[in-house]
């Protein structure tokens, strides 16, 4: 066989496994981007007032209530899309693989997950006596 280009094993390893890592960055980062177009919706959920202080879940976001104001955050986890479900000592942990937030700010505390979880435009409607969010 004339014209053959010979290459080493240990080349061919390096150029297979920088490939591999370049492609699987590549699909984790399209997931991660179609997680979050999947995720922008423009619902608005409506709560009754009064709500307990502390934390609140409702199905795609929980409430975090201190005297007169209300933040609300998703209930998806940025690291694999998995729904957080409960607070422990100010910490939500995700049931998948163990990322950790700091609920009442939605930033990360542990990962997997690198980025804080994504916060909600939350308000409080005096006229209907009710909290309005914004997914």
């Amino acid at each position: 066989m004339t014209g053959a280009i010979k290459i080493s094993r240990k080349a061919f390893f390096r150029v297979a496994g920088t490939s591999l890592a370049i492609f699987t960055f590549y699909l984790w980062d399209r997931l991660v981007q179609r997680q979050e177009s999947m995720g922008e919706k423009h619902e608005i959920r409506r709560i009754k007032a009064p709500i307990a202080a502390g934390v609140t879940f409702y199905d795609d976001f929980y409430l975090v209530k201190s005297g007169d104001k209300a933040l609300a955050f998703s209930t998806t986890c940025t690291h694999a899309g998995c729904i957080l479900k409960q607070e422990n000592n100010g910490r939500i942990t995700c049931p998948c693989h163990g990322s950790q937030f700091d609920a009442a700010s939605g930033k990360t505390l542990k990962g997997p997950a690198f980025k804080p979880l994504k916060a909600l435009d939350c308000r409080f409607d005096g006229k209907g006596n009710e909290w309005v969010v914004k997914l």
